[in-house]
């Protein structure tokens, strides 16, 4: 529970979507249900401060929260708005390693309609995270490979068929003052 100190939710909720659809052998992935004796389990194992008081107060205020459910055995399951919770904090620890360059740029390209303005937000907040170059307003540029983690950003945020990402050899005119802001 404490891997998110910030969110500690976030950590629940993770580990009840770990169960249901990772192999707890009680479990039905279809109705997206975990036992309360499976998830505790997980915490004792996982969790040398794991308090069932604790916990049961934290699940109460989740399902409060409309985040979780209690199925009719008193079991969890993960609401949408759990789902949104989850991938707010996949989102939160996204990162990118500065080590990681192959000579190559990465442009990332994304034309995000108004109507989803909230996560084109999110993407240009993150891109700025990742220490990207902000060529245009909806252009970047980072010599670190990132494909992988763009694609992870932009399927949380489902906006994938509005960023591309190119790999190119140069950047033209710019790239000596870009390559300057990453040499910093």
């Amino acid at each position: 529970m404490s891997r998110y100190s910030k969110y500690p939710s976030i950590g629940i909720l993770e580990a009840i979507e770990r169960l249901a659809f990772g192999g707890s052998q009680y479990n039905s992935a279809k109705k997206n249900l975990v036992r309360k004796e499976d998830l505790h389990t997980y915490f004792s194992k996982h969790d040398s401060s794991f308090d069932p008081l604790k916990f049961s107060k934290r699940a109460y205020e989740m399902k409060r929260g409309g985040l979780i459910e209690y199925s009719p055995d008193q079991d969890y399951i993960i609401t949408a708005k759990g789902r949104q919770k989850i991938n707010f904090g996949r989102i939160e620890s996204l990162r990118i390693e500065k080590c990681k360059k192959d000579g190559f740029w990465r442009i990332i390209i994304f034309d995000v309609p108004e109507q989803r303005r909230g996560a084109r937000d999110v993407l240009r907040d993150k891109l700025n995270e990742f220490g990207c170059y902000q060529l245009q307003k909806s252009i970047y540029a980072t010599p670190y490979i990132c494909e992988k983690e763009i694609e992870e950003l932009c399927s949380l945020l489902d906006i994938g068929k509005y960023v591309d990402v190119i790999v190119a050899r140069s950047l033209g005119q710019k790239e000596a003052m870009i390559r300057n802001y990453f040499s910093r």
